[in-house]
């Protein structure tokens, strides 16, 4: 018979590989697991689940640097960060408010939770990187990268869109005004999706490109003529400053049509995080970090991750 994952443990190999997918990938609290299992009479102490998850977090550390490294070695990352309760005090932290960051690329997903929102996470993370595109929003702690012109930054058009949505519904004196350029940004949606449609057919790339050039020329002259406007609202104002601002970052995907318009994909990595997030209570964690090749959730003392690889359609796990 082959060895077990755990020598000399009551478990079977396949049994742990249950556990984990459960847990893992199905999103489901342990608890629940082991009330199923009490309805076939197939008990499972709870402290032999927690306890083994324990030993063999470490099994899966090599698999977990060489993500790492792979997600460090792409040329285009979406990267996010959202707010994460670890009931844990640290030294100089007063609060159980942590971060869990995500760096996306075309391979891989990885994992940073910390106890801060700062810039050193991104920093540390992209340290070795030599150059490279991070899709972001327009969140401060990312301008770091851009001191020593490693890394580019394409920000967010959903981010904005949003914001006039949101000054839609805050002000409905100037729900017209907003709407005018929520229907702006979806027709450069339109003619970018286009022109990536015909990345295959130079003539046809070439002129979809011209028309999506030409519509982001006309938006940036209407941005500056609004803003030269003396009768303005000054939330509306804030808006088109911060897009004037930050122009030369929201236009990357105009030179580098690889480059996607906005950064859906780091948010919606997210979503499998915060599900099981919410069904589970919250174990206590120390600093780590977690990668995943298809979706994955986050890092910590008890995390094993499920990993899809997709190039090789198979499973494995990862913590």
């Amino acid at each position: 018979m082959p060895p077990k994952l755990i020598p000399k443990g009551i478990l079977d190999t396949s049994v742990w590989v249950k556990i984990i997918l459960d847990k893992y990938y199905l999103y489901r609290p342990t608890n629940r697991f082991l009330r199923e299992l009490d309805l076939y009479d197939a008990e499972i102490p709870q402290g032999t689940v927690t306890g083994g998850l324990k030993k063999i977090a470490s099994l899966f550390d090599p698999i977990l640097k060489e993500i790492e490294e792979k997600n460090k070695s792409a040329c285009h990352w979406h990267a996010d960060e959202t707010r994460w309760q670890v009931f844990e005090l640290i030294e100089g932290k007063l609060t159980y408010r942590w971060y869990l960051w995500v760096f996306v690329s075309k391979d891989t997903v990885f994992f940073i939770l910390d106890p801060t929102r700062s810039g050193k996470v991104p920093k540390e993370h992209f340290a070795q990187v030599i150059k490279g595109i991070l899709s972001v929003g327009r969140y401060v702690s990312y301008k770091v990268l851009l001191k020593d012109g490693r890394i580019i930054l394409a920000f967010c058009w959903a981010h904005q869109r949003r914001e006039f949505l949101e000054l839609a519904n805050s002000c409905p004196e100037l729900e017209k005004r907003a709407f005018e350029w929520v229907d702006l940004i979806g027709e450069l949606y339109q003619l970018n999706g286009i022109r990536v449609s015909n990345l295959s057919d130079p003539e046809a790339f070439r002129e979809s490109d011209e028309k999506l050039r030409g519509a982001v020329r006309e938006m940036e002259e209407r941005i500056e003529e609004e803003l030269r406007q003396k009768k303005k609202d000054a939330k509306c104002e804030a808006i088109m400053k911060s897009m004037q601002n930050h122009w030369k970052g929201v236009t990357v995907f105009v030179d580098y049509p690889e480059v996607p318009m906005d950064n859906n994909m780091a948010e919606r990595t997210f979503r499998g995080a915060v599900v099981e997030n919410h069904l589970m209570i919250y174990p206590n964690f120390h600093r780590g970090k977690c990668a995943n090749e298809g979706f994955g959730v986050y890092p910590g003392n008890l995390r094993l991750k499920i990993v899809l690889e997709k190039e090789q359609d198979k499973s494995a796990l990862l913590r």
